[in-house]
């Protein structure tokens, strides 16, 4: 219960929901060591659901990693994340030199850079993203600035419409994210209207991969189960 009662008052992250999957668990098996044959079907069960959900993990890396973008797109949408102060987290840093990559192969595209400003950030995400961009290089007039969202659904839909805006007419366009946050991207760009998008991914520090990962599985779900 009282993992729960955290997950709802906290920030929703992968250490909670593991708490709160044992807990479930620990529950479930104390309810259940009067019977054996209810012991054994819980074990089969946990067991076949959490292969499945390796097996789904190692699919959205796979995919994530799999780029499909062309170099030739007329836009790249680099997705936000969490910035410490004014400097952007290891996350969007790597995001952010992905995106460096790309505008080496693709110097006339637009960079949109998304993202609002959360509740112990000093200034926009998409901000920060400009001048990690523009100190690098990048010039200013390729960059538009997307400050108001909250949420990757915010991301991409805020994007488009600024996208929409600029090009007045049709375009191209190329989204950044980490790989392990490509496939659900990838879902939500298709319902806001970018239909058809490329995708780009940037790596993540391997310690992190178990977190991202875990969270964004669920997320995933989430997403498909509960459409906008």
């Amino acid at each position: 219960m009282s993992s729960l009662v955290a997950a709802v008052t906290s920030n929703f992250n992968a250490f909670l929901i593991g708490i709160f999957c044992v807990s479930a668990l620990m529950v479930v098996y104390g309810v259940c060591l009067r019977s054996k044959k209810l012991t054994i079907a819980v074990t089969t069960a946990a067991a076949v659901l959490f292969v499945a959900f390796i097996g789904f993990n190692v699919f959205l890396c796979r995919f994530g990693q799999t780029d499909t973008a062309t170099y030739e797109e007329d836009a790249l949408i680099v997705l936000g994340a969490g910035i410490v102060g004014e400097t952007p987290s290891l996350i969007l840093q790597a995001r952010l030199e992905a995106a460096l990559v790309y505008y080496q192969q693709n110097p006339d595209v637009i960079i949109v850079v998304s993202g609002g400003q959360g509740p112990r950030e000093d200034i926009t995400e998409a901000l920060a993203m400009e001048r990690y961009l523009t100190a690098r290089g990048v010039p200013l007039e390729s960059i538009l600035k997307e400050e108001a969202s909250t949420s990757t659904w915010e991301n991409l839909l805020l994007s488009k419409q600024i996208l929409d805006e600029h090009f007045d007419g049709t375009y191209t366009a190329a989204i950044l994210t980490n790989d392990f946050h490509i496939f659900r991207a990838g879902i939500i760009a298709k319902r806001t209207g970018l239909d058809s998008t490329t995708h780009v991914h940037a790596k993540i520090p391997r310690y992190t991969v178990p977190a991202n990962y875990l969270r964004e599985a669920i997320a995933v779900l989430i997403e498909v189960m509960m459409p906008r």
